[in-house]
């Protein structure tokens, strides 16, 4: 009897997993044209990577004009905007966009007052990316965050047992991503359909940005899902 990696995983609660389109730190203009290839082929929602003296008003503004009113952004700064004395004025300023603006990992995560500040004074959702069950657990401790990014880096196993954490204490998630290969990525979609919160666009674009994922399939990305 044949049944699916999801199966054995406790059973697919979707058929599609919503993905994002995936950026690293481009200029102004190549952020356009980038975001037109993701509108083209049908992704609803970009994540950027920022350091904290990037423009990241002028790259969000560009964002829209290019994907339109309702692309979604995550602005990934991999803990580089260092406080919210350096970034809260440019964090004021993303909530003239409107909804589906996010920012991932702003600060470094054992300055959980600086997250707090931020979800105190502004509307820009903050997400935590618990790359282990450890940070995980510093997350739930704190409560200083609005979503999750889990795993990234561990076995499908360690990101369900996180998933689950965050579906007790209702949180939504997203599935991380180290632009793996095409055998790893196909278990991580099993992963995230089998996880109940599992809502939000995932990191699974590694055959966007490699040029060979070492599987003899094409990915079917298709309205910003696979």
């Amino acid at each position: 009897m044949r049944c699916s990696a999801a199966d054995l995983l406790g059973g697919s609660l979707r058929s599609r997993i919503a993905v994002d389109y995936w950026a690293g730190r481009q200029t102004v203009s190549d952020l356009a044209r980038t975001v037109e290839r993701a509108r083209a082929a049908g992704f609803k929602g970009i994540k950027i990577k920022s350091y904290l003296a990037d423009p990241v008003i002028e790259q969000v503004r560009i964002i829209r004009d290019c994907g339109g009113a309702d692309f979604e952004i995550t602005i990934d700064p991999m803990f580089q905007w260092l406080s919210a004395r350096h970034t809260l004025g440019s964090i004021r300023q993303l909530e003239q966009f409107g909804a589906g603006v996010r920012i991932e990992d702003p600060f470094p995560q054992d300055v959980p007052d600086e997250w707090r500040r931020v979800r105190q004074t502004t509307t820009i959702p903050v997400i935590w990316h618990a790359r282990t069950p450890s940070s995980l657990r510093r997350a739930l401790q704190e409560r200083c965050f609005d979503a999750l990014n889990l795993g990234g880096g561990g076995s499908i196993r360690e990101y369900l047992a996180m998933a689950a954490a965050a579906a007790i204490h209702n949180y939504d998630c997203w599935h991380g991503s180290g632009l793996e290969l095409g055998i790893m990525q196909a278990a991580r979609l099993h992963a995230c359909s089998a996880a109940s919160a599992c809502t939000l666009p995932n990191d699974l674009q590694g055959p966007l940005v490699r040029e060979h994922h070492l599987t003899d399939w094409d990915w079917p990305y298709a309205a910003g899902s696979l």
